[in-house]
């Protein structure tokens, strides 16, 4: 006999609510057992895809959980919910997560990664592994909200001296970070204004870089206003997205690429606002600053990489390995830039990165997002992005042309980099 639904059931989870719909002929099993299984993989996926997992390694995690209990399971995740089906295809109980993807939390990570480990060892049992991860989730944030916005100003400075700016535009250019910051703790508390952060962000930044081209002989402003605005360029989503294009998640990839875009479209309209509104001084995208000497490049690598550390949520433990793959990824982009070129350059970093992370995830038991994430910051092509749609939005179609052209052989050169690794060495585990 075809079973057939009964009424759908809503329930809250601790990160959204729930949507179940139940079957009469339920799974010949320990129902006590099997509901506490169930509930662990449906709080782990929903724990995963808010700490910023992507989709390929949320349902690898999931999957391998799943199968170490005996449990049939499929996982379905997009970068606004996760699907849970539970049972052989007559008596499934199918859970909808609606649960929108948070920023990279590698300390949070690193937990769940150390209780899926734990329950595949069989040192965990599936109650303990269900407390556990009710504990890290209610567990209070590590750096305070004062540490986190003065490191939205550091990566701003460091990340102008990357781009070539001289002691005046990195002034500005923390300024601008720091403002950025203290918005993003608003927005966190109050929704409407973070719907509104990106364009007003944005407006900030270039009046800001209008103004000191204005009032500062030989300042520059793309590169103070681009890295002032350096944490919120969705570089990194873009190639996250194009890596789960290319193994498979197309609905994953796709909505995560339509944000990115989204996101550069926001930006770009709020530079040139911005830049319109501070006396209609035009943001040049092809000035140069002021070379400073090649010194302070080590310096600002080395204050970059404690900052980085910061805002993607290390563990203190952690942190030397954060550090370490910040120069891994700087200094290989370089030796393959000159090689290869700046673009297809980007393979060489990338493949060299993942190698690293990987030997570090198999050999030291960690995840190696830890190494792979702050060191793909220095490669993704976002500041690219930024300046093809700024070109196109200042009447330059060949330059917009051009950038976009750019950044897209730059994401594509990172994923087959990132892909390659993971070929030559597995890093045999999900996260």
């Amino acid at each position: 006999m075809t079973p057939h639904a009964v009424q759908p059931q809503f329930q809250g989870g601790p990160l959204g609510p729930v949507i179940t719909r139940e079957f009469e002929h339920a799974p010949s099993l320990d129902q006590s057992r099997a509901s506490d299984e169930m509930k662990l993989l449906v709080k782990l996926a929903t724990a995963l895809q808010h700490y910023g997992a992507p989709a390929h390694r949320l349902e690898r995690a999931c999957t391998a959980v799943s199968q170490k209990m005996g449990l049939e399971a499929h996982f379905f995740s997009t970068p606004t919910a996760v699907f849970a089906s539970f049972g052989n295809l007559e008596n499934q109980r199918t859970y909808l997560l609606r649960v929108v993807s948070g920023d990279i939390h590698l300390e949070r990570i690193s937990q769940i990664d150390w209780v899926i480990q734990e329950l595949m060892t069989d040192k965990l049992m599936c109650r303990d592994a269900l407390t556990s991860l009710d504990e890290l989730l209610s567990a209070p944030e590590r750096f305070g909200q004062l540490l986190t916005t003065f490191t939205f100003g550091i990566a701003s400075g460091t990340a102008c001296r990357f781009m070539g700016g001289g002691i005046p535009e990195i002034l500005v250019a923390t300024v601008i970070g720091l403002i950025i910051g203290c918005l993003a703790l608003v927005g966190a508390k109050n929704p409407a204004m973070g719907n509104v952060m990106m364009p007003l962000s944005a407006i900030i930044a270039s009046s800001l870089g209008a103004l000191g081209a204005t009032n500062i002989d030989g300042f520059v402003a793309y590169p103070a206003t681009v890295a002032g605005l350096i944490v919120l360029v969705p570089g990194l989503s873009f190639t996250t997205a194009m890596v789960e294009l290319s193994t498979g998640h197309l609905a994953s990839g796709t909505g995560r690429l339509a944000k990115a875009l989204s996101m550069f479209l926001l930006m770009a309209f709020g530079i040139a606002l911005g830049s319109q509104v501070s006396w209609n001084i035009p943001i040049s995208l092809n000035m140069a600053s002021a070379a400073l000497p090649p010194w302070t490049e080590w310096c600002a690598l080395g204050i970059a990489t404690p900052a980085f550390a910061i805002l993607f949520r290390a563990q203190p433990k952690d942190w030397i390995w954060v550090i370490l793959a910040g120069p891994i990824a700087f200094y290989s982009a370089r030796f393959g830039g000159q090689v290869m070129g700046p673009e297809l350059g980007s393979f060489i970093a990338s493949f060299t990165l993942g190698t690293v992370a990987n030997l570090f995830a198999r050999f030291l038991k960690r995840p190696a997002a830890i190494m792979m994430e702050p060191g793909i910051i220095f490669l993704v092509p976002g500041t690219m992005g930024l300046k093809s749609i700024s070109a196109l939005l200042a009447d330059d179609p060949l330059l917009g042309i051009d950038s976009a052209f750019s950044m897209v052989l730059v994401a594509i050169a990172l994923v087959i980099g990132i892909l390659f690794a993971n070929v030559v060495v597995p890093p045999r585990r999900s996260l």
